[in-house]
């Protein structure tokens, strides 16, 4: 597709990425294409940005509730999470370094001012995390999830040994219930629609450490990792 003017296309940007555990140790190096959310124009290409998290005090709480009544904690993340989303808004992007050649556009017409139109969200797009938000909100809200009045990303569904709780913060979640096959359902669920990483008992989220005996109905959390890395910097 060729731009009106390339002026009204953005360009995209390479950005290298770590992934660390509860130790802070790197686990997993990746490097992320992201758009120059910078450039874009309020009103044209993006209007609302806004998208909740959890509150850490709902993350709190809803431990606290799993430890005194005996619930299995586990956890899951989405893999790319934000490419799910689809845009209201019409963007151009130009075309990553390298990508030209692998779309063998050499006979293009006008090839220079070859630009890509997204048909759904990127990393670095400024309404890039509230589109993801809307997405997995309303695929919860399909599996019988109600969302908090208090908290907008905390999630129950169900009674009894059917309930289940989900605390989401953007493509990180804790999933929580008496039953561990209620959970593994909740996860299959979620796992129909996006690609998803199955991290099995809850024991490192948000750079928290969650240390949870459930035979003895004893949590404890922390951030040794956090605090280490504070502690060196200064």
């Amino acid at each position: 597709m060729e731009a009106d003017t390339k002026a009204d296309s953005s360009t995209p940007a390479r950005m290298p990425l770590e992934k660390r555990n509860e130790k802070g140790e790197v686990t997993r190096h990746k490097a992320r294409l992201v758009a120059k959310g910078y450039s874009q124009r309020h009103g044209i290409d993006y209007e609302e940005t806004y998208a909740p998290v959890a509150y850490l005090n709902s993350i709190r709480a809803v431990l606290a509730k799993c430890c005194a009544e005996g619930f299995e904690i586990e956890q899951c993340d989405v893999d790319t999470a934000f490419l799910y989303g689809k845009l209201g808004e019409e963007i151009y992007m130009e075309l990553a370094e390298g990508l030209r050649e692998l779309l063998t556009l050499a006979d293009a017409e006008g090839e220079e001012d070859v630009v890509c139109l997204l048909l759904q969200s990127l990393y670095g797009l400024k309404q890039a995390s509230r589109v993801w938000n809307e997405t997995i909100d309303g695929h919860l809200k399909g599996m019988g999830f109600k969302a908090a009045d208090a908290d907008p990303c905390v999630y129950t569904r169900g009674e009894g040994d059917d309930e289940c709780i989900v605390c989401l913060y953007v493509d990180d979640m804790l999933i929580a219930s008496r039953d561990k096959d209620v959970i593994a359902s909740v996860k299959a669920g979620i796992a129909e629609k996006f690609r998803i990483k199955d991290l099995g008992r809850a024991r490192f989220i948000l750079g928290i450490e969650v240390d949870y005996d459930m035979d003895g109905k004893t949590l404890g959390i922390s951030q040794r990792a956090y605090t280490k890395s504070i502690i060196k910097k200064f």
